[in-house]
């Protein structure tokens, strides 16, 4: 489920909430469908969702595991991400192969060994991408 079906179903179960409330039924009822709808709200705001598989670097073969897919212009990364292991790595959209940051540094820009999508434009969440590699938040387990 994407965060526009979160949102709307955490507007549902506040909704509903409210309804059994107004509906005057038992109250251990509404309590339940309250705690329901905050952490269905706690869901859809919080944008979390189940982490990526593991993969191996396509240059060193480091494990790594897909975060959160990187936004137009980067990957947001905070200093105390850093030490934990997080970074950035690049995936190609076509045949699914990363590259940790040691990888892609020694690579020419925008370019998978796979040659797939070298001519092809991207449309995704608004924007535009040339070339089939993105940046993606990664865990770098090893």
């Amino acid at each position: 489920m994407g965060r526009k079906g979160a949102v709307l179903l955490a507007v549902i179960a506040i909704g509903a909430t409210y309804v059994a409330h107004v509906e005057a039924m038992p109250e251990g009822a509404v309590i339940f469908m309250g705690l329901i709808a905050v952490g269905l709200c706690i869901r859809a705001l919080s944008g979390a969702g189940p982490p990526g598989p593991t993969l191996f670097a396509g240059g060193c073969g480091r494990h790594i595991q897909v975060l959160a897919s990187g936004r137009a212009g980067g990957v947001m990364v905070s200093g105390d991400e850093m030490t934990s292991g997080i970074g950035a790595a690049e995936l190609c959209r076509e045949c699914g192969r990363v590259f940790c940051d040691n990888c892609y540094a020694q690579r020419p820009r925008n370019t998978c060994p796979c040659g797939r999508g070298r001519d092809k434009i991207y449309h995704e969440r608004g924007a535009m991408h040339r070339w089939s590699m993105h940046l993606v938040k990664v865990q770098y387990l090893g």
